[in-house]
């Protein structure tokens, strides 16, 4: 899930649960420009917006508990394109969430 908390961003989570979020960079702000408070979350940057309305400049993606499922059986609407670096980036970080969640981890949860 993707929040905004009333566009705030991190300022609302608490310290012991940011490490569970992701940045997202919506296209309108240049990765240069993009400023990330946190620097142990990861940015993952839209690369371009495919419908819908302007994002937001306060979002961040709950990573904690990836959820895998085969496309075919679930309806997915594709509202956006994630840049190449960010998609590897979000790979790793799903395979890490997978793998703590695995081995039962508490943090995850």
């Amino acid at each position: 899930p993707i929040f905004t908390f009333h566009e705030t961003g991190f300022e609302t989570v608490h310290d012991d649960k940011r490490h569970r979020y992701a940045y997202v960079r919506p296209p309108h702000i240049a990765a240069e420009n993009f400023k990330a408070v946190e620097k142990d979350n990861p940015v993952i940057g839209i690369e371009k917006l495919l419908h819908g309305p302007r994002l937001s400049d306060f979002m961040i993606a709950r990573v904690a508990e990836p959820e895998h499922r085969k496309l075919g059986t679930h309806s997915v609407r594709v509202i956006a394109k994630l840049d190449a670096e960010s998609f590897e980036k979000l790979k790793e970080v799903v395979a890490r969430r997978s793998e703590e969640r695995r081995l039962g981890y508490r943090d995850v949860d």
